[in-house]
C-alpha cells in the first residue's frame, strides 16, 4: 500500500483483499490499483 486511507479498518480490509488476489507466475512484477471506498446507507 502506497498511501494510507487514514482508517486502520479500511487499510486492513484493502490489504486483506490484495492477499487473496492470484496471478500466474512471472506474469506480473508490480501492480498499481487505485482503490476507492464509498460509504452508503449512512445519512447525517
Amino acid at each position: 500500500m502506497i498511501q494510507s486511507t487514514g482508517s486502520s479498518l479500511l487499510d486492513s480490509a484493502t490489504t486483506s483483499a490484495f492477499r487473496r488476489w492470484r496471478f500466474k507466475p512471472a506474469s506480473v512484477s508490480k501492480v498499481q490499483t487505485p482503490i476507492t471506498f464509498t460509504l452508503t446507507g449512512a445519512s447525517y
